[in-house]
């Protein structure tokens, strides 16, 4: 992606967010599709992980270390800040995250790369047909998919499943909580 200075900027403006599996970036995009220098923050954060596969952070912090780094690139474009228009947002693929009644987290995130689910996505092309089922929803019966985890969490994890009213990724979480 190219670079702009702040000063020769085209605005409108845009603030590009990159959630992804080890850090959050944020920065400032200008009408032209050029980076605006100097706005870009990035923090890095490591996932919970385990010998039996387990792949897993906790929404709360996550959500603090992505306000904060949209802060500091907000800060960083000062007083052009006023000229962003709109957000992108991008995030990890195959995130999990179970939410209670409230709309606060009942699970930690599960990441694409939790494997702790493979024995039900093996359950899963012995009691289902997976041709037909790719074919209907672009999805194959792997770990990293909602329909193995799904399954091993309320296998294994039914009290906690139950708190669950509604599955959703992570990013759309956040962004329910940035643009209620």
């Amino acid at each position: 992606m190219p670079l702009v200075a702040p000063t020769a900027a085209a605005p409108p403006l845009v603030l590009a967010i990159d959630l992804g599996t080890s850090s959050v970036r944020v920065l400032a995009v200008d009408a032209l599709g050029r980076a605006v220098a100097g706005t870009e923050a990035q923090q890095r954060y490591a996932i919970d992980t385990s010998a039996e596969g387990a792949a897993e952070t906790a929404a709360p912090p996550l959500f603090d270390l992505l306000v904060e780094t949209i802060d500091g690139s907000l800060a960083l474009l000062g007083p052009q800040a006023g000229e962003i228009v709109a957000v992108g947002f991008t995030s990890f693929w195959h995130g999990l995250l179970g939410l209670g009644a409230d709309g606060d987290p009942a699970t930690p995130v599960y990441y694409w790369g939790d494997t702790r689910s493979a024995p039900d996505a093996a359950a899963l092309r012995r009691e289902l047909d997976e041709a037909a089922t790719l074919a209907r929803t672009g999805c194959r019966f792997h770990s990293s998919y909602w329909p193995a985890k799904l399954r091993w969490l309320g296998r294994t994890q039914p009290a906690r499943t139950a708190e669950v009213a509604r599955w959703s990724g992570f990013a759309e979480y956040a962004l329910g909580r940035l643009c209620p």
